[in-house]
């Protein structure tokens, strides 16, 4: 057992300011997450806003420090060093404050409370900081902020970076205010601005601000933020008390200088920044054991260790890997570096423009070189523009523009100023014999996809994607925007200017076609501003305006995959993936096999007796099953390929059917995943249905992979309680509201029906069953019919999973969202009583 001490400190308070004089007794508990012993807090009690604070501390019994108050709270990444420790506003031993006198005008109320500050614990031991953290209210915090995303206001010449968060606790009067602003370009000179909060929303487009500044003004600080240059920023904290702060949340926070507004940030909702450290990993395939790279960046410095001790020298190049192995086109050296005690310490990192992600790596390992490709840090969105795809493309242009992206929650870009790492990989070329090579041309994301039968080349892209509104279409852009678009400051473009961003490209001869690898900072392919589905643009030689060629930017289907040998009937068949090859092996006697193919619904048993209740092909004859030799028969051990089926993506099979037709029976089992799997469901009691009800009764179930790049198999068994109906509207709801679950906060009014579908999961809200796999039918019990989806957009784990609070609804018989049954989405490998709802949003 860990023997502790409780240490007790009063603290006389002086108030100069005015208080809430109904204000109730305080008691904060603070916890600190980084000191290595369990249970260690500091707690401060105040019976009200006149008397003294009683604070408490709880440590091992051996432990000795001083506990001193900074004046700003701990930063996401957790810096200790970043709280302003110079100047504390109160400081003690904590080996004898118990017997101390110490006396300081340190509250918890008004605004002069400490909340929204810090507790350091120094040992005494070691000399050196062991633990910080917040002090918070004491009940439950509302955090929001208004982030400015480096705003630039038109024709003015810089950009406000950094964010506003406002820190509220449930009936207090306080606003504690945290303020990080700069001018992005770093020769503007510190300076003050004053700020107002106002009714209007600004969208993600600058031009709204004026609109703003002028609405309705919901209150007015006499206090000044501190905006610096960009080299020295400043974080200030400030109080504020005024009921008219009490909800934040859809407004927007105006800031100006010399009375003139200077930029623009709606408030919402914050959530944490992602830690700044990363993992990745490289593969590199040889006889006996494989041999692998684990690549840590900690946000200072990049490390990179393996399994094998022989590696005498590590490289990285600036181009992918080809093929297997095949390190002799691996362009240009980009970093080197020599192993200490088997580590290699990089100058290079995992983020940013200069990322190695989607780059190689070589080793030597006894004398001979290896290399491989360096992956990234979560499963990847891919999406590619094949210029010569028929009815996806126009122009003489050939081959491909890949754009690779990790798709890791907290990572999309949601306003202006966000940056998320896509590597764009390019490969394009003139066929021999049609043009000759030219050179300088502009390149772009462009708003819409490719109309193949538009005769007048590329119109129908439209105009460059700038969702930001960065650049004003109407005319010529506007100034400044040429000059401070640069490859040095991509947060100043469009999302489509890949020219301006990266850089113009060359379009070789096919014999002389060279690959080019570019990170793009701003260019999302999930989220609100995605460019996936879109198009992509290439421009005249030498920067001139025309249009020479197009291509739709269409998703990849990944990798390879296989599954652990699984019954079919009497015999065991393994399904193995490889790209764009499935291969299927089994055995299955003397029996002589006729048929294989994929049908759509899963049996509930293997056997025989059973092979009728899986309905029709899932696809149409010759594109749902294997094809077999020339005699269509083949005996004994079995190994079938197909290019037409796959376990990836939204036209898995995983969750279906396969069937073999043999002389002597037929065999059918349902395909598993390749992985373990997480399930999750939710049930629909018939006992809660009242007679004459427009009632579903049944349960829909949620089967992912762990590592199944994002497949989800929805399967949807629910029936109508007395009638056949259908058009029912399914959805999920999180955090115990009614709205859509949208972690990726990718709904846009003005064009997600366009961009949401069954073919484009991504680009919907997670919780949206409706339009990612259209209206649920219902039949009466007897009539039942099982249903089953592939899911490719619904995380089970990380920042946007399913929150614990989760509701599936299901509406009424052809009504927009009003009436559902709601039922809580539970685990069911370890089911807990279910209960289910109607309620009317």
């Amino acid at each position: 057992l860990l023997k502790t001490k409780m240490t007790s400190f009063v603290f006389g308070v002086v108030l100069c300011t005015l208080v809430a004089l109904s204000a109730a007794e305080r008691t904060v508990v603070v916890e600190f997450p980084s000191f290595t012993s369990p249970n260690n807090t500091v707690t401060f009690y105040q019976q009200d806003a006149s008397s003294s604070v009683v604070v408490t501390t709880q440590f091992p019994a051996d432990f000795t420090g001083v506990l001193s108050i900074a004046s700003l709270p701990v930063p996401d990444n957790g810096d200790c060093r970043a709280v302003g420790e110079g100047s504390p506003i109160a400081s003690f031993d904590m080996d004898n404050a118990v017997n101390s006198n110490v006396q300081t005008a340190f509250t918890l109320y008004g605004v002069e409370t400490v909340i929204g500050s810090s507790v350091l614990i120094h040992a005494t031991s070691a000399s050196r900081l062991v633990a910080c953290g917040t002090i918070r209210f004491p009940n439950t915090n509302s955090i929001t902020t208004a982030n400015f995303n480096s705003f630039c206001p038109r024709s003015a010449p810089y950009c406000i970076d950094g964010d506003v968060r406002f820190m509220q606790g449930q009936n207090s009067d306080e606003t504690v205010v945290i303020s990080n602003l700069a001018f992005e370009q770093p020769h503007h000179s510190k300076t003050t601005a004053s700020w107002s909060i106002h009714k209007a929303l600004v969208n993600a487009g600058a031009v709204e601000c004026m609109q703003v500044a002028s609405s309705d003004v919901i209150f007015s600080s006499n206090e000044s933020f501190v905006v610096t240059s960009s080299a020295n920023r400043e974080t200030a904290r400030s109080v504020e008390v005024d009921a008219s702060l009490a909800s934040l949340e859809g407004s927007s926070l105006v800031l100006f200088i010399n009375n003139t507004p200077i930029a623009c940030g709606s408030i919402s909702a914050w959530a944490p920044s992602p830690v700044l450290a990363r993992t990745v990993y490289a593969t590199i395939e040889r006889q006996g054991e494989d041999t692998v790279l684990t690549f840590v960046d900690d946000g200072n410095t990049l490390t990179v260790s393996s399994n094998n001790q022989n590696i005498q020298s590590l490289e990285v190049f600036s181009l992918p890997v080809v093929s297997n192995n095949d390190c002799t086109s691996l362009g240009s050296q980009l970093h080197e570096a020599t192993p200490d005690s088997n580590v290699f310490t990089m100058n290079s990192t995992l983020f940013g423009k200069n990322t190695i992600m989607g780059r190689s790596v070589m080793v030597d390992i006894d004398g001979t070189q290896y290399c491989s490709n360096i992956g990234f840090h979560g499963a990847t969105i891919v999406q590619v523009a094949n210029f010569g795809l028929e009815g996806h493309s126009q122009g003489e242009v050939r081959g491909t523009i890949r754009m690779e992206q990790a798709y890791v929650p907290g990572e999309e870009i949601k306003a202006h100023g966000d940056l998320s790492e896509t590597v764009v990989y390019v490969d394009v070329y003139y066929s021999e014999g049609t043009v000759n090579a030219t050179t300088k041309h502009n390149w772009h994301v462009h708003q819409k996809p490719v109309n193949s039968l538009e005769e007048t080349l590329c119109l129908d892209t439209k105009l460059h994607f700038d969702p930001f509104v960065v650049c004003n279409w109407i005319g010529p852009c506007e100034a400044p925007y040429g000059a401070m678009c640069t490859a040095d400051s991509p947060k100043a473009c469009e999302i489509g200017d890949q020219s301006k961003k990266l850089e113009q490209i060359d379009i070789p001869l096919q014999e002389n076609r060279i690959r080019l690898v570019f990170v793009d900072v701003q260019l999302p392919l999930f989220g609100a501003y995605s460019a996936a589905g879109r198009s992509l643009v290439i421009h005249a030689e030498n920067g001139g305006p025309a249009r020479i060629a197009c291509a739709d930017l269409i998703a990849e289907a990944p990798h390879s995959a296989s599954t652990s040998p699984f019954p079919v009937g009497e015999g065991m068949v393994t399904l193995s993936q490889d790209n764009d090859v499935l291969t299927l092996t089994g055995n299955f006697g003397s029996e002589v096999v006729t048929s294989v193919s994929i049908h759509e619904l899963p049996v509930s048993n293997a056997r025989a007796a059973d092979c009728n209740t899986f309905a029709g092909p899932l696809y149409a004859a010759g594109s749902g099953s294997f094809p077999l030799d020339d005699e269509g028969v083949v005996t004994g051990e079995i190994e079938l390929q197909t290019n037409t089926l796959t376990l990836f993506g939204g036209s898995s099979i995983i969750g279906r059917t396969l069937v073999i037709q043999t002389d002597n029976d037929v065999h059918c089992g349902v395909i598993p995943f390749y992985t373990q799997t997480e399930k999750r469901s939710a049930t629909y009691l018939a006992s809660e249905c009242s007679e004459g009800d427009d009632c579903i009764v049944g349960v829909v179930t949620m089967e992912q992979g762990q590592d199944s790049n994002g497949v989800t198999v929805v399967t949807a068994d629910v029936y109508h309680a007395n009638e056949t109906t259908s058009m029912h509207e399914w959805e999920i709801s999180g955090n115990n509201t009614d709205d859509i679950f949208d972690p990726f906060n990718v709904y846009n009014e003005n064009d997600y029906k366009e961009r949401c579908h069954m073919n484009a999961n991504e680009e919907c809200r997670v919780g949206d069953f409706t339009n990612k796999h259209g209206h649920l039918y219902a039949r009466t019990e007897e009539q039942r019919k099982l249903r089953v989806f592939v899911d490719t957009n619904l995380p089970f784990s990380g920042g946007a999973s399913l929150p614990l609070q989760a509701t599936m609804g299901i509406g009424q018989e052809g009504s927009p969202v009003t009436d559902f049954r709601r039922a809580a989405i539970v685990d069911a490998n370890n089911p807990v009583t279910s209960t289910t709802t109607t309620t009317t949003t």
